[in-house]
């Protein structure tokens, strides 16, 4: 940025041109080679690395924010921009809470769990970069959106390994890593991956060229456990100018053989009475686990929790009182107002789709006396109804049906 200024009531900011195409427009449908990929990974790290030390997440990282411009050289570098959606020093004015922020195939699955987002953020999204670079694929996709996240949270990507077979194992690897959806598990900062990668670059440079040296003698190279040409020829007897080693006789070997089974024998044997000891004196001190107890939810009596139902992950607890539907978090204990389905809204039952990302909640509605099902997602929209004279919903197994009793617990 080289200026910021208004002019007749209007605010303008002055910054570089870019002349080039975006990333997005360069990859092809089967990818790029594999040394400008890493190279391209390479650039586009330094620059979030930079601007990491400025406490700046960019927070919508993708082929389209990168643009494949020429220096005065005539080299080609990757330029990051669009820094719309930026985070600096931990808070953002720029969106509402609950808002997702990016685009779609490249969130981070914290960010549609409602977690703080931090740097590891820009790293996930690196890393879904450097998969479509090298596949020419989008790391995760679905046929809608809702799909989308839940693939995001809960299901890997296809292995690169597998798209494409003559990709280096070290770069499937680190894109691998950068994908991890525990982000404690992943690249912690930038530094991290970018070293990877050079260290993955300077190989494939060094592997491109097979040096053989000239020794002026018959003295030849092979492979561990492999037999060179010059120690052929000494072992068919040829002019080599060095004795023969005699082979030792036969008896010795077998010999030996017999003292290795022996010992082998021996060994688990031991192994065996160890295991024994071991597993006498673990029945002898084990003890039935304790159970605790965890309140997960501070509501008063006067606004008592009228439904629960814990996530399939096991990770969120959906419950509902008069004021409406939260979601919290169980390990963290945040909490994120739902929904109110309908003015009024009274829930008697909640039950998790498979996918733990949408709801079926059921109750009645304020000066009505049948009880409905309505269908709600905690990424946000309004709440649909799914039926009227229907009340105790489960959602089954599969997500594709939905079990009931009829609004007066007659017939299900």
């Amino acid at each position: 940025m080289y200026d910021v200024g208004e002019i007749e009531g209007h605010p303008f900011i002055v910054s570089a041109y870019l002349a080039g195409e975006n990333l997005a427009e360069a990859i092809p449908k089967n990818g790029l080679s594999v040394s400008t990929a890493i190279e391209y990974a390479i650039q586009i790290g330094e620059g979030l690395q930079a601007a990491h030390q400025l406490g700046i997440i960019h927070r919508d990282m993708k082929p389209g924010n990168v643009i494949l411009a020429s220096d005065a050289e005539g080299n080609v570098r990757a330029k990051i921009i669009d820094f719309g959606l930026t985070q600096i020093g931990g808070a953002s004015k720029l969106t509402e809470p609950g808002q997702l922020l990016g685009t779609a195939a490249y969130i981070c699955p914290e960010i549609l769990q409602g977690k703080p987002v931090d740097r590891r953020a820009d790293i996930w999204s690196l890393g879904v970069m450097l998969y479509e670079m090298l596949s020419g694929r989008a790391a995760f996709d679905a046929e809608n959106r809702e799909r989308l996240f839940y693939v995001i949270c809960h299901e890997q990507a296809e292995p690169l390994t597998a798209l494409c077979p003559n990709l280096p194992e070290e770069a499937a690897r680190i894109v691998a890593r950068a994908l991890e959806k525990d982000r404690t598990l992943r690249y912690q900062h930038v530094s991290e991956i970018c070293f990877d990668l050079r260290r993955l670059k300077r190989d494939l440079k060094s592997s491109d060229t097979v040096i053989v040296p000239e020794t002026g003698d018959d003295r030849g190279f092979a492979p561990i456990g492999g037999v060179s040409s010059a120690a052929n020829a000494k072992a068919a007897g040829g002019k080599s100018g060095a004795a023969a080693v005699p082979a030792q006789p036969e008896a010795t070997g077998a010999s030996a053989r017999r003292l290795w089974n022996v010992g082998a024998v021996a060994l688990a044997g031991i192994l065996v009475v160890l295991g024994l000891v071991s597993w006498y004196g673990w029945r002898q001190t084990a003890q039935e686990p304790e159970i605790s107890r965890r309140r997960l939810t501070t509501s008063s009596s006067e606004v008592p929790v009228t439904a629960a139902a814990i996530s399939p992950d096991g990770k969120y607890l959906a419950y509902a009182d008069d004021t409406g539907i939260y979601v919290r978090v169980i390990e963290t204990g945040e909490k994120h107002f739902l929904s109110t389905v309908s003015s009024g809204f009274a829930t008697s039952t909640l039950s998790w789709f498979p996918d733990g990302i949408r709801l079926a909640a059921t109750g009645t509605v304020a000066e009505e006396t049948t009880s409905s099902i309505w269908a709600l997602s905690i990424l946000g929209g309004a709440a649909h109804k799914l039926r009227d004279d229907a009340r105790g919903a489960s959602v089954s197994p599969n997500g594709a049906q939905i079990a009931f009793l009829n609004g007066n617990a007659t017939e299900i």
